[in-house]
This record gives C-alpha cells, sequence and structure tokens, in this order.
C-alpha cells in the first residue's frame, strides 16, 4: 500500500490511515466501551513479536555464554590437575639420610642429630615429630623388655623413602628417659666397598646362618671405635663377600672399646652371640677380606 507520494507505508502508517478513515465514518464514542480497532492489536503485536525475537536472542547469549563458561571452568579443572601433577612430580623422591657414608651431618655414632647415650627420649620424639625422613604413619611405641622386666619403650618406625612395605621398621630404644641405641635400615644401597673405604677394615666381624624357609648366612662387621655394625645378608647358594655385597642394618650404639661394645651389645640386641664378653669373643672372626665365607 503506498501513501499520497507513492512511498510504499509501513504497516503502522497504513495503520493510522485505515484508523482515521474509519473515525471520519464512525461517532466519537467513550473509548473504554469501544477499543481500540484491530490495527492498534496488529502493531501491539508486532511490537511483541520485536521484543521476543531480542528476547529469545538474549537468551541464545546467554546459553552460549554458559558453555563457553563451562568448557572454561573444565578446562582450569583439567590445568589445576595437571599443574598438581606437576607439582608433585617437581617435588621429587623422599629424601634418603645418607649421614653413614657422608658424615652429613654427623659421624657415627650419631645418626641424623641423633648420638645413643647422649640423645635424650624428647630428643628422639622431636626427630620423629619434625624429620622430613620419618613416615609418621607408622610410628608405633612398644616395651622394651630385658630379663622378663620392662626397662624402657621401643620406638619403631619406617622411613619416607622406605623401599617396600615389607622392609623392617628402624628402631630407637629409649631406657631412663636417654636413647640408648638405634637399628637404622638403609634406604639406599651402602656396599661393602664403600664401607671399607671410609672407616677401613672392620676390628671384628661375625658369621651365623639365618632365615627359616630360604637360608641366609648373616654376617656382621664390628666397627666399635666408631660405635656400629654393619650387617650384610649372603644367600646360601652364594657365600661369597664382593665388593658390591650391600649392607642391610645398620646398629648404633655408644663407642668405645671392642670389649665395652660387646658388653652393649650383649645388653641391647640381646644373646644371639652368647650370654657373655667371653662367648660373644670366641664367635667373632678376623677380617679376611673379600672372598668365600665359611659356614659355622
Amino acid at each position: 500500500m503506498t501513501g499520497d507520494r507513492g512511498q510504499v507505508m509501513t504497516p503502522k502508517e497504513n495503520c493510522h490511515v485505515a484508523f482515521e478513515a474509519e473515525s471520519a465514518r464512525t461517532p466519537s464514542r467513550p473509548s473504554a466501551r469501544h477499543p481500540q480497532p484491530a490495527c492498534g492489536a496488529l502493531a501491539l503485536l508486532l511490537k511483541c513479536a520485536t521484543v521476543c525475537e531480542v528476547t529469545i536472542g538474549l537468551c541464545r547469549k546467554a546459553v552460549q555464554s554458559m558453555a563457553t563458561q563451562r568448557r572454561v571452568a573444565t578446562g582450569l579443572v583439567w590445568a589445576g590437575l595437571l599443574s598438581l601433577g606437576l607439582c608433585v612430580g617437581c617435588a621429587g623422591p623422599p629424601p634418603v639420610g645418607m649421614s653413614l657414608l657422608t658424615g652429613d651431618p654427623c659421624e657415627p655414632p650419631c645418626w641424623q642429630g641423633l648420638t645413643p647415650g647422649q640423645s635424650t627420649e624428647d630428643d628422639a620424639l622431636e626427630f620423629l615429630r619434625s624429620s622430613r625422613f620419618v613416615d609418621t604413619r607408622t610410628i608405633y611405641r612398644a616395651a622394651l623388655s630385658r630379663g622378663g622386666q620392662v626397662v624402657g619403650s621401643s620406638i619403631q618406625w619406617r622411613s619416607t623413602a622406605a623401599r617396600s612395605s615389607n622392609v623392617d621398621s628402624n628402631d630407637f630404644a629409649i631406657e631412663g628417659g636417654v636413647l640408648r641405641d638405634m637399628i637404622i635400615y638403609p634406604d639406599y644401597d651402602v656396599t661393602l666397598e664403600s664401607l671399607l673405604q671410609r672407616y677401613g677394615p672392620p676390628d671384628k666381624l661375625h658369621v651365623m646362618v639365618t632365615g627359616r624357609h630360604v637360608p641366609m648366612l648373616q654376617v656382621t662387621l664390628f666397627y666399635p671405635s666408631y660405635g656400629f655394625t654393619a650387617t650384610l645378608e649372603l644367600p646360601a647358594d652364594q657365600l661369597v663377600l664382593r665388593p658390591e655385597t650391600t649392607v642391610i642394618q645398620v646398629w648404633y650404639s655408644e663407642a668405645g672399646p671392642l670389649g665395652t661394645f660387646i658388653q652393649l651389645g650383649i645388653s641391647y640386641l640381646g644373646t644371639y652371640l652368647g650370654t657373655t664378653p667371653e662367648q660373644w669373643s670366641q664367635s667373632l672372626r678376623d677380617w679376611q677380606g673379600y672372598g668365600v665365607m665359611e659356614v659355622p
């Protein structure tokens, strides 16, 4: 439909022309009883359609924004997990106490700042609470008995770098409020060669057969002036001491002459070498170097 000048009229203009023509033919009446003609409804409908179209567009953008946010949030979660994994990986392996070979932070009979006969029970407990070498979930306290009587406590624990859940527990023996001795299972390879290079030949050694199901030859090297013994194990079918043979256990006690050291061993380790210093001395051997070990 066109207006006076041949221009195309919009629906809204068309509606106004029709309404004016209708008004010229119809007397004016109260609008309350006579509502707007149909073209007013058409304009309202067009306006509603426009509003709906805008609303739909906004809703579509909102949905798209939510989807984008969801993708972003998911990406952030995965990025966080990846970063956590990288941080854990960057943390590296658990620390290993290598003071037996390095002397850091102290030389035997001291180990990681603890010295038998000098360190107190509180010193040992503080170490267990705060040291990064200790897996605190594994700490266990039991009674320490000697001659059928309780004389103190045995605090057992595993290190954070323990190679296996089946490894024996380290042990602190506490008596009279003092750390009396320590049994440590190394978390790294202490070879016989590296031990001899640092401390020289042992004063004495002891050999005994152990193991119920799988026989082993247990060889213990005595270093009384340094206050420790080092124990190695040899398979029954390979009774040969080699440079690469590894130490499985280190016992720390008070340093002193061999006789005193043996007496301490009887007191703290039990009677597996005998019940008197004489029996212990008879069971000990001189160091003969690498080679085949004779079974007692």
